[in-house]
């Protein structure tokens, strides 16, 4: 490389290329773009009743919208029990 030049790298995926995520251990692809509320609501999981959990955070219901997924996340659906 030429003296005083410098450039940055992106990596984008090459076309046939999955995006993977793990979800309660498996590996699932998934679409570009998909916000954590844009998963649940595809797999019809009502807010109330689960905790969603994304690389060790918890991530509240109200956030799940512009939460985005990313290659290589680890997400984690919890059921809500109740007790007493």
């Amino acid at each position: 490389m030429p003296e005083g030049r410098s450039f940055a790298l992106t990596w984008i995926p090459a076309k046939g290329v999955e995006r993977m995520i793990t979800v309660n251990g498996k590996k699932e692809p998934f679409p570009e773009g998909m916000s954590v509320g844009e998963y649940m609501s595809r797999r019809n999981i009502n807010p109330g009743e689960y905790i969603v959990v994304l690389n060790d955070e918890v991530i509240k219901p109200e956030d799940w919208a512009e939460t985005p997924i990313r290659d290589g996340d680890e997400l984690q659906i919890l059921v809500m029990l109740g007790g007493g």
